[in-house]
């Protein structure tokens, strides 16, 4: 399927100390977050009550595509415009989130009941795919001008900083360079040290699969006369095995072969 608009749709009803759900909205642009806000009784009369803020934010690295607020009596009210179209009018939802680039706050007047729409993105997507996105929630209260929402945002995306395993990032490859059987018969033997040899010093063929990994038994991240006298003293003097794959990747890097 083409131009699939995934996201997320959060109605807040951020309460006053009345109760009542009626917000305004801002963002921070360089915290990738969209908020909502209780805003009755300007200047607030208690300050617990009116100074709550809920907002959702995308990891740094990884912004949405958009980010709006929508009034709920024109889009999701059944006694809006769109009436039994509602909540969330399908052809108009659809091109909010494929229109728009960027941060959307509805127009207000007046505090009213809103919504917020993030889309993550627009995809194209074949059967089973997957698709991985970082959002960050947090609300605040006593928080005069959202200083301490926009706190949370720092300290999650500081979080997420040392976590990768958070972060959408693809995994790395398998690991399937055998460091030292650089003839790739699938042993490490006398075999490989004279194939090395052959490959530095009379212009025979490069280790295989590998070039770069399959020859460095040692780990030192190039195939040379060292990995062939390497290889001889693992096989007749009890030296040190070849390196392992994990081990290679972690010396060399993953992108070398």
């Amino acid at each position: 399927m083409t131009g699939v608009a995934v996201g997320e749709v959060l109605d807040w009803d951020i309460p006053g100390h009345e109760d009542n759900s009626n917000n305004e909205s801002g963002y921070d642009e360089g915290r990738n977050l969209i908020y909502q806000n209780c805003c009755e009784h300007d200047p607030c009369d208690t300050t617990y009550y009116c100074r709550r803020y809920g907002g959702i934010a995308a990891y740094k690295d990884n912004p949405f595509k958009n980010y709006l607020t929508i009034e709920n009596d024109v889009y999701i009210y059944s006694s809006g415009p769109f009436g039994n179209d509602a909540p969330l009018p399908p052809d108009t939802t659809y091109g909010l989130m494929t229109g728009n680039t960027g941060f959307h706050l509805a127009t207000l007047d007046t505090c009213e009941d809103l919504t917020t729409l993030v889309t993550f993105d627009v995809y194209d997507l074949q059967p089973f795919d997957t698709q991985c996105v970082v959002k960050i929630l947090s609300s605040s209260t006593q928080d005069p001008n959202a200083q301490a929402l926009k706190a949370d945002i720092d300290k999650a995306n500081a979080f997420i900083d040392h976590h990768p395993e958070m972060r959408c990032e693809a995994p790395p490859a398998p690991c399937d360079c055998f460091p030292g059987d650089a003839n790739n018969d699938g042993q490490a033997n006398v075999g490989d040290a004279v194939f090395i040899i052959n490959y530095v010093f009379k212009n025979g063929p490069a280790p295989a699969p590998y070039e770069s990994c399959s020859g460095d038994a040692n780990g030192d991240c190039q195939c040379n006369v060292g990995d062939a006298v390497y290889m001889i003293n693992y096989v007749f003097k009890n030296g040190p095995d070849p390196v392992d794959c994990e081990t290679w990747r972690g010396n060399c890097g993953m992108d070398i072969y």
